[in-house]
């Protein structure tokens, strides 16, 4: 009984590992949501078109791939371009002085 307990926490963690981190790295959900509404209209629209099952499949999982890091790589761009945006701010509002003091020097 032990031995089966200590089998089921090992694939357990296995299984936590590969898709437990999944939900804290940002953008990472509605990547893959987009990517699985992307691939799975593309594949359907394939088949409609063609209708043969291998390419539709084929489409449908290139589209996935595609528009998952697609999306995913366009958010994390907005997401980085955003922060930095929000500490210059934070820099000019006086939050954090000492590092502004050496940045900005005014031209005249």
């Amino acid at each position: 009984m032990a031995g089966i307990d200590e089998d089921e926490s090992k694939s357990e963690s296995l299984l936590s590992r590969v898709t437990g981190e999944i939900h804290r790295v940002p953008c990472m959900r509605t990547a893959l949501l987009y990517g699985v509404g992307g691939g799975f209209s593309v594949g359907l629209v394939t088949f409609l078109l063609t209708s043969r099952v291998k390419r539709s499949t084929d489409m449908g999982i290139l589209s996935l791939v595609a528009v998952t890091l697609g999306s995913f790589t366009y958010c994390r761009y907005t997401r980085a371009k955003m922060m930095i945006q929000q500490r210059r701010f934070r820099e000019l509002q006086g939050l954090e002085p000492k590092e502004v003091s050496n940045q900005y020097t005014p031209e005249r």
